[in-house]
């Protein structure tokens, strides 16, 4: 949603500004650039304007869309203008005279700084586009704006010089959202997956097939259908596609949406000459290409086509296809579609993993939905088993996890259960969703006098996954419990998820030989022949233990042999930059940030990604950025949804608050994110008290700093790696009165190593220079500042460099109070203020904005409110002159 927002910044801008207040909003149909509009003049508030829509079907009659956007003013139309009005729709219009006749009446009949609002533009006649294209620039003079929509591939000629403005498709979460509230009945989580991954980002696509899918349920028709049928008459659609697209090219579009995917030589064989339109439409982006595979990519003109077409014309058509097509799988399934009660359900599913090896997701779910829905109570346990498996494997976790509970409500056997059930908690664990434990140990409880191993294995993968999330504890008593079951079967060795989850619990009690251990067989054994969390989990143990380097090539290793959309591949990608970041290496964890950000894949352990990204961007001192993603985070902390990270999202808080200069806030959230490692003497736990105790020294409270690294000191001592030592010592540092402070950072100096990474020397020289400060020493103290500025600047590590910065001034405390107020302002007030300032009454603010003397003052009378001041002068004290601009 904050893409949107931005845009709807930048568009009021246009409204606003002083040299161009034109611009087109560009995004493909169903996008919701009409909303976008609707919100805009919301937001324009007491500023006059005007909201002129165009329809797909108007009249290409000349003028006719002129005529519209001038009974929306209203306004007379003149009697020279009548007069060039045509009177066939063939005649040719002179639109420089019509325009030079409209000019003048507008520019002194319409109220300056009104705003038209033209929805569709490009549905207008080609005359009319011309015209307004014409009064748009001419009336700017007189403040007058013109915002217009267009579908992207279809700019007007007379308006490509204009500024255009792209609106992206919907973030998967605002999607979710749209669907949650317009489902008519309750949406189970992977159906409300599988609905936004099917409509591409597009909200009309996505609430077309939410009405089509809640008519289906109030039916009782289950499962899925896709193409969705849709609940509005298709006749206006199609014959929209018949106006806007040659025979040729429709013919294409109405095959290809009669079957999920074809491949391009029966299409050659279907439609003859006519794919010597196939490159266009791909140009256009309607159809979607994957090796030899094509498929219409708008999903609801798809569904348009597919049940507009008759069915015995859409059977004749599927007859075709399937004749020509050269998967069996496709070709099996079109045939099965003019015969349904012959349907062989189970081999069909089975079928339906050679589309998923394709990369054919969508064509995949279609088959099996449909498959499902025809199957009249055949048994199909097994194929939907290695289905969900293979869907797992490819990153599609909701498909898999819905398939899984399809099968579970088939299964009889117990083996079947538990196969199914620690399957279905692997995807949990991968998604990062909650872990129903009572249901898991429910089930051994039932299951593991008859089936020890498989219960012991499904116990193994629980401690795994609550391992991997933080949850030590709880970890440790169902991997205990796993080994006594695991010892009653007929195995001689321990389950690798067994393996795993105790090498990382090891790794947390500071005992490093099974990490180390693995790590020697995993780098004798091909990888293939190991699991890729195996390699997560030995890359996080080590990381623990401080063998970073050895962390860094466990993930190289699983990186190098998988591609980077698998499983494996996506899994590597993510803790490679976790790695990095634990291990402070910042410009190797941006890269990894970056890589992660630019494979689209479906998200991994949630909420990591999006911790990941915080970090990123605290790095990259992006206030905005880093706020937005924190405050999407913070139900973690207070509600505790997920409390496995609450701690780790409010040391984030607590860095996000130390590295703007709002050291009381920090404390508070580092007390919270201390408070929530239980007491377990991990790394994280010392890097938290480090940056606590700084916090508490950058406030003033030197006793409470000295008090706090005695409580924890003989805690933070149990933790081996050489970071956490040295972190420790700079804590010690920073706790200790006088010289001896001094005396210990020299010492530090000069024990560090290039492999303890360039943020902790950066952070050393920083703590230094600032105690120096304090000390009264400014000379020494601006030594070590160049120092750590340096290294700062080098590595990236730009928040960091950004508090040196504060501490650096002389009253650096003046300046982190207003540091901490210009988060408070946008762009817009910070601009105000910088005019205040520099003494412009209203008058001239006016003049320079290019608005009323009103509106400066309801804006600086908003401003007052927001800020707590009462006049300018007041405003002027809260911000440092020099700090806005």
């Amino acid at each position: 949603m904050r893409s949107r927002e931005k845009l709807i910044a930048k568009i009021l801008a246009f409204t606003r500004g002083n040299l161009n207040r034109s611009a087109l909003i560009c995004g493909s149909s169903g996008i919701g650039k009409s909303w976008i509009l609707e919100t805009v003049g919301q937001q324009l508030r007491g500023q006059p304007h005007r909201l002129v829509r165009n329809g797909k079907h108007n009249s290409q009659w000349p003028l006719a869309g002129l005529l519209s956007f001038l009974a929306s003013i209203p306004m007379r139309v003149p009697a020279e203008v009548l007069e060039l009005l045509p009177r066939n729709q063939d005649d040719q219009v002179d639109c420089f005279r019509v325009a030079m006749s409209l000019h003048h009446g507008l520019a002194e009949g319409i109220e300056p700084e009104t705003v038209f609002l033209i929805d569709d533009l490009d549905y207008m006649d080609p005359a009319s586009q011309q015209v307004l294209s014409f009064l748009a620039r001419m009336l700017q003079g007189n403040r007058i704006s013109f915002i217009a929509t267009v579908t992207g591939q279809r700019i007007p000629e007379s308006f490509m010089d204009v500024p255009q403005l792209r609106l992206a498709r919907m973030e998967r979460q605002v999607l979710r959202a749209i669907a949650d509230e317009h489902a008519q009945h309750p949406l189970d989580d992977a159906v409300r997956e599988i609905l936004v991954e099917y409509c591409r980002g597009v909200p009309e696509h996505l609430i077309q097939h939410l009405l089509s899918l809640s008519a289906a349920q109030s039916r009782g028709t289950e499962p899925l259908t896709i193409p969705f049928r849709p609940v509005t008459g298709t006749e206006a659609s199609l014959r929209c596609l018949e106006q806007n697209f040659p025979s040729g090219s429709l013919q294409i579009l109405r095959f290809l949406a009669m079957t999920p995917v074809a491949h391009e030589t029966a299409l050659e064989q279907c439609v003859g000459t006519a794919s010597d339109a196939l490159p266009h439409l791909e140009s256009i982006g309607l159809v979607a290409r994957s090796g030899p595979g094509l498929s219409l990519a708008n999903s609801l003109m798809r569904s348009h086509l597919y049940w507009g077409t008759p069915r015995e014309q859409r059977l004749a058509y599927q007859q075709q296809l399937a004749a020509h097509t050269i998967l069996p799988v496709t070709s099996e399934f079109l045939r099965a579609k003019q015969d349904p009660a012959g349907i062989d359900a189970a081999g069909l599913l089975a079928k339906a993993s050679q589309l998923l090896e394709a990369g054919q997701y969508h064509a995949t779910v279609e088959v099996v939905e449909w498959t499902l829905r025809h199957a009249d109570g055949a048994e199909l346990l097994a194929p939907l088993m290695k289905l969900a498996e293979r869907l797992t494997g490819t990153i599609h976790l909701c498909a898999a996890c819905r398939y899984v509970r399809l099968a579970l409500a088939q299964a009889r056997d117990p083996r079947d259960i538990l196969k199914l059930t620690a399957l279905q908690l692997e995807i949990r664990t991968l998604q990062g969703q909650h872990i129903p434990l009572s249901e898991v140990y429910s089930l051994i409880e039932q299951h593991q006098q008859q089936e020890p191993e498989l219960c012991s294995n499904l116990l193994s993968i629980s401690a795994l996954a609550l391992c991997l999330n933080g949850r030590l504890a709880q970890a440790r008593e169902d991997l205990q419990r796993a080994a006594g079951l695991w010892g009653r079967g007929d195995a001689q060795r321990l389950s690798p998820r067994h393996v795993q989850a105790q090498m990382i619990i090891d790794s947390l009690l500071q005992q490093p030989e099974s990490t180390l251990e693995q790590y020697r067989v995993l780098n004798q054994a091909p990888v293939q022949q190991n699991h890729g969390i195996t390699y997560v989990s030995v890359s996080t143990a080590l990381t623990e233990l401080g063998h970073h380097e050895k962390a860094r090539l466990t993930l190289n290793r699983l990186q190098n042999t998988c591609a980077p959309e698998s499983l494996n591949g996506r899994l590597a990608q993510l803790y490679a930059a976790e790695q990095a970041i634990n291990s402070h290496d910042v410009p190797r964890g941006l890269r990894a940030v970056e890589q992660w950000n630019s494979t689209h894949a479906p998200t991994l352990i949630h909420p990591l990604p999006k911790i990941i990204n915080a970090w990123y961007w605290l790095m990259k001192d992006r206030s905005d950025k880093v706020r937005g993603i924190l405050d999407g985070l913070r139900p973690f902390v207070l509600d505790e949804m997920h409390s496995i990270y609450s701690n780790r999202i409010a040391g984030l808080e607590g860095e996000y608050a130390l590295t703007r200069g709002r050291y009381e806030e920090a404390i508070t959230f580092l007390q919270r994110a201390q408070a929530g490692q239980e007491g377990v003497p991990t790394t994280r736990l010392v890097e938290t008290c480090v940056n606590l105790i700084e916090a508490m020294t950058l406030a003033e409270r030197p006793e409470q700093a000295a008090n706090e690294f005695r409580s924890m000191q003989s805690l933070m001592a149990t933790v081996k790696s050489r970071q956490a030592k040295l972190m420790m010592r700079r804590a010690q540092a920073l706790a200790l009165p006088g010289e001896a402070a001094l005396s210990r950072f020299d010492s530090l100096i000069d024990m560090w190593k290039p492999s303890d990474g360039t943020l902790e020397l950066a952070r050393i020289h920083h703590c230094l220079g600032s105690r120096l400060l304090l000390m009264g020493r400014p000379t020494g103290a601006a030594e070590h500042f160049v120092t750590a500025r340096t290294l700062y600047r080098n590595i990236g590590a730009l928040s960091w460099l950004r508090l040196l910065e504060i501490q650096s001034e002389p009253r650096h405390h003046t300046a982190t109070a207003a540091s901490e107020d210009l988060d408070l302002l946008n762009h817009g007030e910070s601009q105000l203020v910088s005019m205040v300032h520099r003494g412009l009454s209203n008058k001239d603010i006016a003049d320079e904005l290019y608005i009323s003397v009103s509106s400066v003052e309801a804006r600086l009378t908003r401003l007052f409110r927001k800020t707590g001041t009462k006049n300018r002068q007041q405003l002027a004290a809260r911000f440092a002159p020099g700090a806005v601009s």
